[in-house]
């Protein structure tokens, strides 16, 4: 890397030098930033290179509030609009970092970021080398690359959704189920162990089969005073609570395919 770079130096100008270097930090999830920390690790590392570069450290600025923000859709992170915002102000001799994707993986914010440098004079380096986007030939590298990161996006988003439907195809997939139901440590639909559940369950059917409606079965429950069990979807758990009933927990209990014996996926 350091070797490529080395040769791609005599762009830089004492202009630039009078700027500051703005390396930008990113990864794309919260699960990425506890895990790949290797990556986060090199990113930072931008910091030191531009330092070697040539750049006082004071004027060396690392972007990084993008943490855990997805690349793929435009004008969503509030960092890379920072760095945009600098840009145009011209308060940036060169933006850093470590990959294309890690500055964005769709067309509009690179585009927009080319365009940005192009005009101010600024230049954008990664681990492959320095460019000039006011320089044609550089630009026309850093417009594919761009296009290679959002076409690398696109595919990684199709196998994990063809992944998903595969998997469901073989009735293999499962959500939170809701109230009345649970998953085993073997990934298993199985009914639920709490009588009370099952009891609440088990009499909306049997209420909705002597009322006739939803709406009946609604208001004999909110006259009773009873609560109904839902499932809560909150982070990783996803516990059941007792709530005050209202019309849509009972038609949704009713209309769900589960309570059927029925497995269904992409309703």
């Amino acid at each position: 890397m350091k070797s490529e770079i080395s040769n791609s130096r005599g762009k830089i100008t004492a202009e630039h030098y009078a700027r500051s270097a703005c390396v930008y930090v990113r990864q794309s999830s919260i699960e990425q930033v506890r895990n790949n920390v290797e990556s986060t690790r090199r990113q930072y590392e931008m910091a030191d290179w531009a330092v070697e570069m040539g750049w006082p450290r004071e004027r060396v600025r690392v972007v990084d509030e993008d943490q855990g923000q997805s690349g793929a859709t435009p004008n969503s992170r509030h960092g890379f609009l920072e760095v945009l915002g600098s840009v145009a102000k011209r308060e940036v001799g060169i933006v850093i970092g470590l990959e294309v994707s890690r500055l964005a993986r769709n067309s509009p914010d690179w585009s927009y970021l080319l365009y940005m440098c192009r005009y101010t004079g600024t230049l954008i380096a990664d681990e492959h080398g320095i460019y000039d986007p006011a320089d044609s030939a550089d630009r026309m590298v850093l417009g594919v690359r761009g296009q290679v990161s959002e076409l690398e996006r696109d595919n990684s988003v199709h196998r994990m959704v063809e992944a998903r439907w595969c998997k469901a195809r073989r009735g293999e997939l499962h959500y939170s189920p809701p109230s009345g139901y649970d998953i085993d440590d073997d990934n298993q639909i199985i009914k639920s162990c709490d009588e009370a559940v099952i009891d609440a369950v088990q009499t909306v059917f049997s209420k909705f089969e002597e009322l006739g409606t939803a709406r009946q079965v609604f208001v004999w429950w909110r006259e009773q005073g009873r609560k109904f069990p839902v499932r809560l979807v909150s982070g990783r758990s996803h516990p059941i609570v007792w709530r005050d009933p209202s019309y849509a927990m009972f038609l949704r209990t009713l209309h769900h395919p589960i309570y059927s014996g029925a497995y269904v996926f992409g309703r």
